[in-house]
């Protein structure tokens, strides 16, 4: 997978546009643009308002942990985040948790959109450290740790598989444990979870 700021060149589709680099900018419509012979910068769309997959089919194909930061209120004295990249369910499923009603919000994706969202919670980051540990992926440890899913990964015993970030190596999954393509799936997309404590209103999701 290219790095996120990595440019790379499209292989030239039958119907391109060969724009001329005289072409008049003022008049050339976005989708004679879109259809030229361009240079892109592939991703994955990031989603930062989680109720929007509430309810939407995806399938999770690998996971990065970011490097931790200070957080007081965590008994670890520090927190990290994990960046889920995943691919929204084909047209069939997608119309079918319409149909059910299993979508509260407008539908914001299209069919086997590519996305990606963050999450540092004991929702779907523990969901997440979990399944990890239960394959072997990970070894957290600190057996006698009732947070120990909680905790950064900085303190984890071990892992399997990562990537470099910067100058630093973090966790990146991106396969199973038989050596196979990493996927979660997640059928009816995530679930919300609203409360209050100490600190006021909160918010998690949960795979």
């Amino acid at each position: 997978m290219p790095a996120s700021k990595e440019i790379v060149k499209n292989e030239e589709p039958e119907n391109a546009l060969a724009l001329p680099a005289s072409v008049d900018l003022m008049n050339v419509s976005f989708g004679e643009l879109a259809q030229s012979d361009q240079y892109r910068i592939p991703g994955w769309d990031l989603v930062d308002n989680k109720d929007l997959l509430m309810g939407v089919p995806f399938i999770i194909v690998g996971v990065t942990f970011q490097m931790p930061v200070a957080d007081k209120s965590r008994p670890a004295g520090e927190r990290d985040y994990v960046s889920c990249r995943a691919i929204i369910g084909d047209e069939e499923r997608l119309t079918e948790a319409v149909e059910r009603g299993w979508i509260p919000n407008k539908l914001a994706f299209k069919p086997e959109e590519r996305i990606l969202f963050n999450d540092g919670s004991t929702g779907i980051r523990r969901d997440i450290v979990r399944i990890l540990h239960s394959a072997g992926l990970i070894n957290v440890g600190h057996e006698n740790d009732k947070n120990r899913f909680d905790l950064p990964w900085t303190q984890w015993e071990s892992f399997s598989q990562s990537a470099e970030q910067g100058e630093n190596i973090v966790p990146e999954f991106t396969t199973n444990h038989r050596g196979n393509l990493f996927t979660i799936e997640a059928r009816r997309g995530v679930r919300k979870s609203e409360y209050s404590n100490e600190y006021g209103d909160a918010v998690t999701y949960y795979l």
